[in-house]
């Protein structure tokens, strides 16, 4: 095991925001002096995507494209492409309001400088809320998006994958069996033809299970997550992958006494297996 220390980097807020709240970070792979953050903003009633990004030194506000309209936006997740210490392109994705519909949303960027492009994504027809949670990339050419999408008041895990072309497509996921509603929460891609999806789903009489599903760059198939012993809920809140063959995914889970700890689940390349995780000493809620 690897002893880390952290400390307190201060960070802006967005100028004339009552509120700003930071939810994904992505930094370039053999440097701290390059990262970018984001979130969303509010204020006066209203909620904007947000992004920051650090030099080294200093954290600092970089612009994020509202889409037209919009009521209310964030950013979820971000993924950026680097090489060596530069980071050459982000990707950022969440949602936006307008009109009463919530719709996807992807805006991307060069240089970590912030997000000017909308891209145009994909929405299930007649949906009545659309986001995203989870974004990662391998390439350019080679991403993949994950969240949920709401129709007929029934929410189900939704993913896109951006291709050669350079366009969002809509992919299909399998459904865990018995799941009233599904929703994946993060996604990681270590390779271009393999992605790992990680979240959570409902079953009848209200019980909550982490689920994860698998891209081969064609498809994707349903991997079962193992349950902790006696547990009676588990969620997995995000993923990350050093090959196909392992990936490490975290989030919670409830006990039996409804104690909700920590869950940390490892991926072998064929199955999942819980491990055991420290928590706080006294905590009630990790």
């Amino acid at each position: 095991n690897v002893r880390m220390t952290f400390a307190v980097l201060f960070s802006p807020n967005a100028s004339g925001a009552e509120h700003s709240n930071l939810y994904d970070i992505s930094c370039a792979a053999t440097t701290t002096k390059a990262c970018v953050s984001v979130g969303k903003t509010e204020g006066g009633g209203k909620s904007d995507p947000y992004a920051q990004a650090w030099n080294g030194t200093s954290w600092s506000n970089v612009s994020a494209v509202v889409p037209e309209g919009a009521s209310a936006g964030e950013l979820q997740s971000v993924d950026c492409l680097t090489f060596s210490e530069t980071l050459l392109g982000c990707f950022g994705a969440g949602s936006y309001t307008s009109s009463g519909v919530t719709k996807s949303l992807i805006l991307s960027g060069n240089n970590g400088s912030g997000f000017a492009t909308i891209q145009a994504t994909p929405n299930p027809e007649g949906a009545s809320e659309t986001a995203f949670k989870g974004m990662a990339c391998r390439t350019f050419t080679a991403c993949a998006a994950v969240g949920y999408s709401v129709k007929s008041g029934k929410k189900t895990a939704f993913a896109v994958e951006l291709n050669s072309e350079s366009k969002w497509a809509t992919q299909s996921l399998p459904e865990p069996e018995g799941a009233t509603s599904s929703e994946l929460h993060g996604v990681d891609c270590p390779t271009t033809t393999f992605c790992m999806a990680v979240g959570s789903y409902t079953v009848r009489g209200g019980s909550v299970w982490a689920w994860s599903a698998t891209w081969n760059g064609t498809s994707w198939t349903l991997q079962t997550v193992s349950k902790p012993a006696g547990s009676i809920r588990t969620v997995l809140l995000d993923v990350s992958c050093s090959s196909t063959s392992a990936c490490a995914g975290v989030g919670i889970y409830r006990d039996s006494t409804g104690l909700q700890t920590s869950l940390v689940e490892r991926w072998n390349g064929t199955s999942w297996s819980h491990q055991a995780s420290a928590n706080p000493v006294g905590s009630t809620n990790t």
